[in-house]
């Protein structure tokens, strides 16, 4: 794990609902084999929500803004049901899923402008982590 990895992973572990999984494998239901695996996995039980967290400390993003922008089958379809077998979530009681992106704070205008929707999605700047929360 890198050290701005790390500087998300306390970040996220600041709310004492939350579990967070680093290097979550999501697996293609037909091969088995590793479909993604972002950053982190984070589930907070106490909001019911799924994020999935990428951390980018690059100048190109362009395969981050395409994984966003294709989030439904990029990450939420595998996942969900790979939840839902495993038992950690059931699909009777809803979930949110969303993604958290934390990137370069000098990237972040050109993020925003390049995804198509903002929908679930979460964008923070790396810098910013530095700070008291």
């Amino acid at each position: 794990m890198e050290l701005f990895e790390e500087f998300v992973l306390a970040y996220l572990t600041k709310d004492k609902h939350v579990f967070v999984n680093p290097q979550y494998s999501i697996r293609d239901e037909v091969s088995g084999g590793e479909w993604s695996c972002p950053d982190f996995l984070v589930l907070n039980f106490k909001d019911k929500k799924v994020s999935v967290v990428e951390v980018s400390t690059g100048y190109d993003l362009k395969n981050l803004v395409e994984k966003v922008n294709n989030r439904e089958i990029h990450w939420f379809n595998k996942l969900k049901k790979q939840l839902v077998r495993s038992g950690v979530i059931d699909n009777e009681s809803h979930w949110d899923f969303a993604i958290q992106v934390f990137i370069r704070k000098e990237r972040d205008k050109f993020f925003r402008q390049t995804i198509h929707s903002h929908d679930r999605v979460e964008v923070m700047s790396l810098e910013d982590l530095g700070f008291p929360w």
